[in-house]
């Protein structure tokens, strides 16, 4: 039996960023990763549990006794690696590892607790984009109100497109109060809509970016993608990695404005589309873990020439069974 060399826990493990994840380290690494999946859900209805070695049902994040869980999944397989993957999760890692609530061994791929904080808070995050001078739609808190007019609504803590649409004021506006603090509205963008995945060494002041034009969207994930690289949203993503000293993989979402390309989200973690590059020898989950392990990320990241077209179908997976 080979020797395992790392034990790997990986967070939201019903989320299509976890499977991503669990197969990257299947496809490089194999067996020689303990693999190890958290989810709210029991293993039986989390797909990734196929692949992983264990898989233990928590709180949610946002219930106190989540980071007791987690500590308690760290200690009992000996985790040397996590990888939290929905915007909750990270700032939970990123505040377990900054108060040393977990052991110093413990390699988080999450960045510090401020930089999760903006990129979890999408009001924050363009209020520090403006900071930065880099472009940002305009965005406003909804509870303060919206000037009339078209917008684009989002909640202020989302994910994955959830709950997004336009919307436009007034005559449209059918929130009732409670409902208007969960979220903001945006400026109207133009496609294309793009997602860019990248990676960032830090120690090294290197940035990769791979470019992933959203062609079909399902419960906000991409399925289809026309995948490139652009040195325009190459510059714009190295400022992004630099100022929120983002290491390892992330992504920012970009759309048009006029003549300029927007900033319109950051996810400090890859994305739940981020695995459609593995296929063309770029794995970013590959390239995090690997950047952790002092191995080199650079392999897994290959350069691309001229566009490639992705598209993704489901698979169907039997998680348990009785006799």
């Amino acid at each position: 039996m080979n020797e395992t060399l790392h034990s790997v826990l990986i967070g939201s493990g019903g989320a299509g960023a976890a499977f991503g994840a669990v197969m990257s380290l299947r496809r490089h690494w194999d067996s020689r990763v303990r693999v190890v999946v958290i989810d709210t859900n029991p293993a039986r209805l989390v797909a990734a549990s196929v692949l992983a070695d264990a898989c233990e049902t928590i709180p949610p994040f946002s219930d106190p006794r989540a980071a007791d869980a987690v500590r308690m999944v760290v200690a009992l397989y000996n985790v040397d690696t996590y990888m939290p993957v929905f915007d909750s999760e990270v700032v939970l890692a990123a505040r377990l590892h900054e108060e040393e609530e977990l052991p110093k061994s413990v390699r988080v791929l999450a960045p510090s607790v401020a930089s999760a904080l903006i990129c979890e808070d999408k009001l924050a995050t363009h209020r520090w984009l403006t900071e930065q001078g880099i472009p940002s739609p305009y965005t406003c808190d909804l509870a303060a109100g919206a000037p009339p007019g078209a917008w684009f609504l989002k909640r202020r803590y989302g994910y994955g497109s959830r709950d997004a649409r336009r919307i436009v004021f007034p005559g449209q506006d059918m929130l009732d109060p409670g409902e208007r603090r969960e979220y903001i509205v945006q400026e109207r963008c133009s496609g294309p809509e793009v997602t860019l995945d990248v990676f960032s060494s830090l120690c090294e002041g290197l940035v990769r970016v791979l470019c992933r034009e959203r062609l079909e969207v399902k419960e906000g994930v991409c399925t289809k993608a026309r995948v490139f690289e652009d040195p325009e949203l190459a510059a714009l993503a190295r400022k992004v990695a630099q100022g929120l000293q983002l290491d390892g993989s992330f992504c920012v979402q970009v759309m048009r404005r006029r003549d300029e390309w927007v900033v319109t989200d950051i996810n400090a973690r890859p994305g739940g589309g981020t695995s459609m590059s593995a296929p063309l020898g770029i794995d970013f989950f590959a390239a995090a873990f690997a950047h952790a392990w002092g191995e080199d990320p650079w392999r897994f990241l290959r350069s691309l020439q001229g566009e490639a077209f992705v598209v993704r179908q489901y698979t169907d997976l039997v998680t348990a069974r009785s006799h």
